[in-house]
């Protein structure tokens, strides 16, 4: 498990009253799907298996028989009663869309990097090294979902860039999490992402714990007035974390830090 996990920030517009709530209010915001930049991103369309009408009863009511959950027998009841009417894709169709709205309407996702100094990074998150990234402490970045404190995850990429095979009618929730949430392109296996998924808290702040946050790195090009202000926010937490500057490097393609020392 990485030590440290990082959220880059940007600092302009609408971008700046957020990213102070994450040190005046240690307050984090977890997504929908919906608004990430990715279109491929927790859309993997469910596999098809070309089942017969007879076998796709057959699962349903195998299913049926294992589950307490109101909404999916209601969405299996729906589909028992018109097997008969419909063709397969209309009914599988019709069963997909009823799933996403019981189970994927409030997902929220926070995405983190094991990287504090990826150029590509701080260029497309963080406003093109002018905003920041934010040191964690894997350990303590916990949130509950459930009364059970949820931690980061590692992104799987697929080295064929192929989507994972998943069934939303076997309903393994921890399985569909994986594959729906924890997986994306292989085009971004550079970012090293980390993420945590809490099915019901889309669109939401979520409070972490202060001794959470443990570093700053302020962009190479971010602004006199900004720095202050990111400074300023340190200072008022009761744990400071530690606070880096980055520079360009003179002989390399690369970053890099020196600590900015609190004043006594």
């Amino acid at each position: 498990m990485p030590e440290t996990l990082y959220k880059y920030r940007s600092l302009s517009e609408n971008n700046y009253e957020f990213t102070r709530e994450i040190f005046l209010q240690n307050k984090l915001y977890f997504p929908h799907p919906d608004q990430i930049n990715d279109p491929f991103d927790c859309k993997i369309p469910p596999s098809r298996k070309n089942r017969s009408k007879k076998e796709y009863l057959a699962h349903l009511e195998k299913i049926k028989s294992k589950t307490n959950d109101c909404n999916v027998l209601a969405i299996i009841n729906s589909a028992i009663a018109n097997v008969n009417s419909n063709d397969m894709e209309t009914i599988e169709q019709k069963l997909y869309e009823q799933y996403k709205k019981s189970n994927l309407q409030n997902v929220g996702v926070l995405s983190l990097s094991k990287k504090p100094l990826d150029i590509r990074m701080w260029s497309h998150y963080a406003d093109s090294h002018r905003g920041i990234c934010i040191g964690f402490d894997y350990e303590k970045l916990l949130f509950t979902f459930n009364h059970t404190p949820q931690c980061a995850h590692e992104v799987n990429y697929p080295k064929l860039n192929e989507y994972p095979l998943w069934d939303y009618l076997d309903r393994n929730d921890e399985e569909i999490i994986v594959k729906l949430f924890l997986t994306k392109a292989l085009y971004w296996k550079y970012e090293q992402e980390w993420r945590i998924v809490l099915p019901e808290k889309g669109r939401t702040l979520k409070k972490f714990h202060p001794t959470a946050m443990v570093s700053v790195y302020l962009g190479c090009q971010i602004s006199k007035k900004h720095k202050e202000d990111v400074i300023d926010w340190c200072l008022r937490r009761e744990q400071k974390p530690k606070i880096y500057q980055t520079t360009k490097s003179e002989s390399s393609y690369s970053l890099q830090t020196e600590e900015i020392l609190y004043n006594k």
